[in-house]
């Protein structure tokens, strides 16, 4: 379908990624509503939408809700009774790849997550929410005045386990083009890289003079997402990791 056919979209969490992701789709002459969860925000474009709340009339008139709201940010029940509430609409729910363990090695869209960690778990309990719809299950954000390794400094890391990052103009692309396809599943979004990431930390910190993390022996190679959707779109990816 074309994109430009789609009736108001909803950004539900306009912050780094969010206000992106509205940003770009107004330039392509979509009429996109944003919302914050903080009345302190500054941003005169956006609505506040804060949860828990049974008023959604501020984004009511939306086909189509991409949600990007960090688990931290919100409860479970919020999310179920949104979700319910626009029963017939169609959503994008930006997840994250935490819903892995780090044990589970190489994985793709078809593997079953099995999160150790209290965020991952909960993390794959609002994936349920949106199990009938689109959920774009992202490695580590990069992109502008964003990259860990600026956070990284004088901490120890395990270098030998495989990175997963991807540019925030990537995680754009692939929610347009899961906006063409009408597209419900998951889908992974990670640049495939071999690279560990003590290779990728010291090259990086070389290349822009910054400071590299230290890094600890690894057991093994960790986790390392894979996409076999993108693959099967054959996805071109706009940016690499440097």
């Amino acid at each position: 379908m074309s994109i430009k056919s789609i009736d108001k979209i909803a950004v539900i969490g306009a912050g780094w990624l969010g206000g992106q992701v509205s940003d770009y789709l107004n330039s392509l002459g979509l009429d996109v509503l944003r919302t914050n969860t903080t009345s302190k925000s500054t941003d005169n474009h956006s609505k506040v939408l804060r949860f828990p709340t049974d008023d959604y009339s501020s984004v009511s008139e939306a086909s189509t809700f991409i949600v990007n709201i960090p688990p931290s940010k919100i409860e479970e029940k919020d999310f179920q009774d949104f979700r319910n509430f626009f029963k017939d609409k169609r959503f994008i729910f930006i997840s994250s790849t935490s819903v892995f363990d780090k044990s589970q090695g190489e994985v793709n869209e078809q593997t079953a997550p099995k999160p150790s960690t209290e965020r991952g778990k909960k993390n794959l309990r609002l994936e349920e929410i949106f199990k009938d719809d689109c959920i774009i299950r992202c490695g580590g954000l990069i992109g502008p005045n964003r990259h860990p390794v600026k956070s990284l400094v004088n901490k120890s890391i395990e270098g030998g386990h495989y990175i997963n990052l991807i540019h925030s103009e990537d995680v754009i692309q692939i929610i347009k083009l899961s906006l063409e396809k009408n597209y419900k599943g998951i889908i992974h979004a990670s640049f495939p890289s071999s690279m560990t990431k003590k290779e990728y930390y010291q090259k990086y910190a070389q290349k822009y003079d910054l400071v590299s993390p230290k890094f600890l022996h690894s057991e093994n190679c960790g986790l390392k997402i894979n996409s076999v959707v993108l693959e099967d779109w054959n996805y071109k990816y706009r940016n690499d990791l440097f």
